[in-house]
């Protein structure tokens, strides 16, 4: 699987669960929300140093 595959899955299970976040804490959603600005980012990552070389 590629690694844009495989970004846009972990997107897509994030976003198919509201009814799970919901009954989550807030405290729990904004580690959600950290995880995924994490995955974000290191996508962004990967993405710019393929670019750059």
């Amino acid at each position: 699987m590629s690694v844009p595959a495989l970004f846009w899955f972990h997107v897509v299970a994030v976003v198919l669960f509201p009814a799970g976040v919901r009954t989550f804490d807030q405290s729990h959603l904004l580690n959600q929300v950290e995880w995924l600005s994490n995955i974000l980012q290191k996508y962004t990552d990967l993405v710019t140093s393929k670019n750059i070389s």
